[in-house]
């Protein structure tokens, strides 16, 4: 049984895993726009100057953008290492002539928006600055971002340098 799942070996086992990991990036996806919000987000204190709304809302806010920090980290480093799930890179070989260099330019995307998607909850954790632990918690998500970025750079120096493109984030 993985994740729950006792039929691994069946159609209803795979539709089941599919399901649960869409529902999971779609959380993520609405986890990093809350984040993005809530930071930008600012309200008037008691104290002089404004505050973030993560700063301002209960620990759980900034320790759900934490947890799911650390996790982009890991997917990502998963990916890396594993490729991108089977729908994306049949879609990358079958729409291009040039396959190879199509998908290490998509590889590459996708990796580095798991990158900057990873950041953005970082900063959103950093910004709830009032929170005793913040800065230990935004320690301990650096090391996991900067372990995902030496993943990625490590697979792209693998690879030609004029594959190596700009990257945006797109959620």
């Amino acid at each position: 049984m993985k994740h729950g799942i006792q039929e691994q070996a069946s159609l209803r086992g795979e539709l089941l895993a599919s399901h649960l990991e869409y529902e999971t990036l779609r959380a993520v996806k609405d986890t990093i726009a809350l984040s993005q919000w809530a930071t930008t987000t600012q309200i008037q204190g008691q104290q002089p100057g404004s505050y973030s709304l993560i700063d301002r809302a209960p620990q759980i806010m900034r320790d759900i953008c934490a947890g799911v920090c650390m996790w982009m980290c890991l997917r990502g480093q998963v990916l890396q290492h594993r490729g991108l799930p089977n729908i994306l890179s049949s879609n990358i070989t079958s729409n291009s002539k040039r396959g190879g260099e199509d998908g290490e330019r998509v590889r590459n995307q996708h990796m580095a928006n798991y990158a900057e998607a990873a950041i953005t909850l970082r900063d959103a954790v950093a910004s709830a600055k009032s929170h005793k632990d913040t800065e230990r918690v935004v320690a301990g998500l650096n090391r996991h971002v900067n372990s995902l970025k030496e993943v990625i750079h490590a697979h792209q120096s693998c690879i030609p340098h004029a594959l190596h493109g700009q990257s945006s984030l797109i959620v």
